[in-house]
C-alpha cells in the first residue's frame, strides 16, 4: 500500500517537473525531462512568452491589469443593485402584474 502511495506520488512530481516552474532564488524558469535539466533566464522566458500569446491573439496584461477593470466593474454594478433595490417607490406605483402591494392594515 505504502509503495503504491510513493509511486503516485514520484509520478505526480515527475509530471510537476516536465513543466517550467519559477525558481525565485535562481530568477530563473525551469523543468527537468528523463533526458536534460531546462534552465530559462526571466527575460528569455518573457519575449518566448509574449511572442507564444502574440500569435494566439492574446495581448499580455498583469493580473492587476486584467482585474482592476472588472473589479470597478463589479462594483458599480453592485452600487446600481442596491440603489435599485431602495427605490420602493418603482414598485409602490407599479401596475406590473408580478408586484403585488399589499396594505399594512391587511397583514
Amino acid at each position: 500500500m505504502a509503495r503504491d502511495c510513493n509511486k503516485r506520488q514520484d509520478e505526480a512530481v515527475d509530471e510537476w517537473e516536465r513543466h517550467l516552474h519559477w525558481s525565485a532564488t535562481g530568477h530563473r524558469w525551469w523543468a527537468k525531462t528523463d533526458e536534460a535539466f531546462i534552465s530559462v533566464s526571466e527575460q528569455t522566458y518573457e519575449q518566448h512568452l509574449s511572442a507564444y500569446l502574440e500569435s494566439r491573439g492574446i495581448e499580455w496584461k498583469t493580473w492587476s491589469e486584467i482585474m482592476e477593470p472588472a473589479e470597478e466593474a463589479w462594483r458599480l454594478q453592485c452600487e446600481a443593485v442596491q440603489a435599485f433595490q431602495a427605490d420602493l417607490e418603482q414598485w409602490l406605483n407599479s401596475d406590473d402584474p408580478g408586484v403585488h402591494v399589499i396594505p399594512r392594515s391587511e397583514r
